[in-house]
């Protein structure tokens, strides 16, 4: 009951509040909600205390990229209560069992983490190989009980097959071996236990030489004859990146958006790719971007 309690405190809920709104504020729906938060946060503090809330109708549709798919959505008054029962009480639990490796969601994690990580994972295996005379290479809720459903998985690869490199990120993993058996058979055992939980291994999952380098989190990974690991943009990426550009300049065009709201989502997606070896591709997107706020504010002063 404490638990319940500090998950309603009304400072609380308001500061779950903004954190569910930040980066969605060019939905109306979100706007709006947001626009009389405090008063939001009382009514759903009140509906929690009465006994009168009801989750509400998920929102479903389909997207076409990056690929097709059906979308259940939460709506902004649940994903605001649900924030605060993670953040103040739920995170902390569910959590706690977690390896270090698995890297989405969590404080101070995320994709710039277990990117990180790979590459240190990457330079340990060359220096190994190194001592070994080159030794050659061996062939928010739902997001928390996602991470907490294949947690024994990990436990798994990690503690019973004792993987020397193993990482998950949401629903993806990557698992490194000297050996190809041993690795054929660490593999198998995680597909037999994800049938157990119901589910499978996507088709596209493939066991690949090292030396050919591997892509993971939407990064092209390659580890160099010198130890050097390069960090390449998998295919398709500036592509998906310009496509996302050009909806959100509609929306500005439309009066739904602000110009400022591109430009801030545009600098974090661009810091985001100085991780990797990207000089180029990033010259490229800049000359990109600045055509697009170019053109709209041409078609903004009435020119031709």
């Amino acid at each position: 009951m404490d638990e319940f309690q500090e998950s309603i405190k009304l400072r609380n809920l308001y500061k779950a509040l903004r954190k569910c709104c930040a980066g969605s504020m060019w939905k109306d729906g979100t706007a709006l909600y947001r626009s009389d938060g405090l008063a939001n946060s009382v009514k759903l503090r009140r509906s929690f205390l009465d006994g009168s809330y009801k989750l509400q109708r998920y929102m479903r549709f389909r997207i076409a990229r990056p690929k097709p798919r059906d979308i259940t959505a939460t709506r902004i008054r649940d994903r605001h209560g649900q924030r605060s029962a993670c953040d103040n009480v739920l995170y902390a639990k569910i959590t706690r069992s977690f390896i270090y490796d698995n890297g989405a969601c969590q404080i101070n994690k995320g994709v710039d983490f277990t990117i990180e990580r790979t590459k240190r994972w990457l330079r340990r295996i060359y220096l190994k190989q190194r001592s070994e005379r080159a030794k050659a290479l061996g062939s928010q809720l739902s997001q928390l009980v996602q991470l907490a459903q294949l947690s024994a998985i990990d436990h798994y690869a990690k503690e019973e097959r004792r993987v020397p490199v193993y990482q998950r990120y949401m629903d993806d993993f990557n698992a490194m071996d000297e050996s190809r058996e041993r690795l054929t058979e660490t593999v198998d055992g995680i597909v037999e236990r994800l049938h157990g939980l119901g589910l499978e291994m996507n088709p596209k999952s493939q066991m690949i030489p090292l030396r050919n380098g591997f892509t993971f989190l939407k990064w092209h990974f390659i580890l160099t004859p010198t130890g050097k690991v390069i960090l390449r943009a998998a295919h398709g990426v500036a592509a998906e990146e310009k496509r996302r550009l050009r909806r959100m300049m509609k929306q500005v065009h439309a009066g739904k958006a602000s110009l400022e709201s591109v430009q801030a989502h545009y600098r974090g997606w661009r810091a985001h790719m100085e991780i990797g070896n990207t000089r180029e591709l990033l010259r490229g997107m800049d000359k990109y971007f600045a055509a697009l706020i170019a053109a709209e504010n041409k078609e903004s002063e009435g020119e031709p």
